[in-house]
């Protein structure tokens, strides 16, 4: 489903992309939560399966340590419908959450992840804490936290902030 979108995107000129990201908004809550974590020098991320172009905006926003995310493809100003390897999905994100863990030499039983989506699932059972936000109900059903009433700000209060 995942290429069928893409081809949607083809022929699209890559200045689009730019009002579409301009019209972008934060999850209410998102500034706070980073803010709230890199202040106790805890490492943040974005691992997206949507489009580096916006990812990287949002990540540089929030001052994330690092994004994750697809590469689309584009060619003399125009998107060709394709993205570039890898391809970010559930099980790359496991991956990543692996990885970053490791690097950190930390067990997944420390690891914060936050998803909405089916794409999301094996990471959010793998770390100690899997929040559902705002997902939808087999999203919520496979994780151990759900938030659908707060902000992402809320998230602030599952990590040990004084460490």
């Amino acid at each position: 489903s995942f290429a069928l979108r893409l081809k949607l995107l083809n022929g699209l000129a890559e200045e689009e992309l730019l009002t579409v990201s301009n019209s972008l908004t934060l999850m209410p809550g998102a500034g706070a939560l980073t803010a709230n974590l890199a202040a106790a020098e805890i490492r943040i991320g974005i691992v997206s399966g949507g489009f580096s172009f916006f990812a990287d905006r949002i990540g540089a926003i929030l001052g994330m340590n690092f994004v994750v995310s697809n590469a689309l493809e584009c060619i003399d100003g125009s998107v060709t419908g394709r993205a570039i390897a890898p391809i970010i999905d559930s099980s790359a994100k496991l991956n990543i959450l692996e990885s970053e863990a490791s690097r950190l030499g930390i067990s997944l039983a420390e690891v914060m992840a936050i998803g909405d989506g089916a794409n999301d699932i094996p990471m959010l059972k793998m770390a100690g804490v899997g929040v559902a936000y705002h997902a939808k109900p087999a999203v919520q059903k496979s994780t151990n936290h759900s938030l659908n009433y707060q902000d992402l700000s809320a998230l602030s209060y599952l990590v040990n902030l004084s460490s």
